[in-house]
């Protein structure tokens, strides 16, 4: 959280620093100086996403007919109407909002506050679990949804923001055993954003499958993700294409896969690169066009895919 947060000073020093520099050097009125600080910052944000989705695009390219797991189900969905045929550009806008929403917003002033939850369990019990460098704050849209369907929510927090993705498996436990005694279920589903999905299949490796129904993971880099390659700590080393850790997860799974699993994921994924085959042996795939990765947990298109693959697991019980 402390990351997080310095994070977000740090850019809006950079628009103070801006806006104080065009208002002495320049005679800049003070407004006018603050609001070109600010579109300095965001315009310099919307560029480095643009070289992400570029280069997406290109890695994309080369992947496209590399067949998916064995067993997988894939249903394609189309881009969002009006931009069926600039899906990248859709997807490039939305995620700008979307990632300004996160890292400016929700995180920072939400991330230690709880969820919206069922008072009673008219259906599953839903442990999130959020991806790397985020928080539960996330999760918020969605898990209003879910409470107004009947769902008893749950989350947790992944810490150490930079350690292992095994560090989190006791979390993740611990996150079950207290959404089971709140809501009085006999089992759970979990969903999972980009590593979160990761962390949950961790989780599911040492507990097993008796108190989880089923899982549901979006934009998370079941193959790995070339830019794990620059990021920082031991949890990106594991989701590196090809890495010991992510061998070693799939290994320790069912030789057919988990029928009980939903994987969402969006061809313009710019941060699972590449976007395809990121999938696993035996589950439904869902495949969007048009969406970023951040934006993933706010589309509402993917909220009715999410609360479609949960309908569909063993109602809750207690």
């Amino acid at each position: 959280m402390q990351a997080r947060i310095l994070k977000s000073l740090l850019l809006l020093a950079g628009a103070s620093l801006i806006a104080a520099a065009l208002a002495h050097w320049c005679g800049w009125p003070g407004p006018w100086a603050a609001l070109a600080g600010a579109a300095a910052i965001l315009a310099t944000h919307a560029t480095v996403l643009g070289w992400e989705f570029i280069f997406a695009g290109r890695i994309a390219r080369t992947h496209a007919t590399e067949p998916g797991p064995e067993n997988s189900r894939t249903s394609e969905m189309a881009a969002p109407p009006g931009w069926e045929r600039s899906p990248a550009l859709r997807a490039w806008l939305g995620e700008i909002v979307a990632s300004l929403r996160a890292f400016f917003q929700s995180q920072i002033w939400f991330g230690d506050r709880e969820l919206p939850t069922a008072a009673t369990a008219r259906k599953i019990p839903v442990l999130l679990v959020h991806g790397y460098f985020c928080n539960r704050a996330l999760w918020r849209p969605l898990a209003k949804r879910l409470a107004e369907r009947g769902h008893p929510v749950g989350s947790v927090n992944l810490e150490p923001v930079f350690g292992s993705i095994d560090d989190y498996t006791p979390i993740v436990a611990a996150g079950i055993e207290r959404l089971l005694a709140s809501s009085g279920a006999d089992r759970v589903a979990l969903v999972g954003h980009s590593m979160g999905g990761l962390a949950a299949r961790a989780a599911l490796r040492q507990a097993g499958t008796d108190q989880v129904a089923g899982l549901v993971t979006l934009g998370t880099p079941h193959r790995g993700t070339l830019y794990a390659r620059r990021a920082l700590g031991r949890n990106a080393a594991q989701m590196r294409p090809g890495s010991e850790w992510l061998g070693a997860l799939a290994a320790a799974e069912p030789d057919d896969g988990y029928p009980k699993v939903t994987v969402i994921l969006t061809h313009q994924d710019n941060i699972v690169v590449p976007a395809q085959p990121q999938s696993l042996p035996g589950a439904r795939t869902i495949a969007f066009t048009g969406l970023g990765h951040v934006e993933l947990i706010y589309a509402p298109a993917v909220h009715q895919a999410v609360c479609a693959a949960l309908d569909v697991l063993a109602p809750a019980t207690g």
